[in-house]
């Protein structure tokens, strides 16, 4: 179900080809990153349940097409609905596509920078 809300419409088909169900390693690079988004998700509520916790991700469009992105951030924003979910970007842009009351967004702190 997830998948085919980062997916988008129509890609159904992808998952069984006359009767045979594909491998994730027969799909596209950017469909391969939806489908690994889609299962961490996944996973992650099943484990979670009804149990407090939270999810927390290194830069979840990283392997995506960019078209997916959008659609991709409205899965993340749903589950986190559900559960606490921080996920961490070095793309500025992937930050523009939650509402502005869910970011924190902190400009990169340059190694020859002193951390006070």
């Amino acid at each position: 179900k997830i998948f085919f809300q980062i997916s988008g419409a129509g890609h159904e088909a992808l998952m069984v080809a006359a009767g045979m169900a594909l491998k994730p390693g027969q799909l596209s690079g950017g469909t391969g990153g939806a489908l690994s988004l889609a299962l961490r998700l996944s996973l992650a509520d099943l484990y979670l349940e009804d149990m407090k916790g939270f999810l927390m991700m290194d830069d979840p469009f990283t392997e995506m097409d960019q078209h997916r992105h959008p659609l991709a951030a409205k899965a993340l924003v749903r589950m986190g609905e559900q559960k606490q979910l921080i996920f961490f970007t070095c793309h500025e842009h992937h930050a523009t596509l939650f509402p502005k009351e869910l970011r924190i967004v902190r400009k990169p702190l340059l190694l020859t920078e002193q951390v006070n």
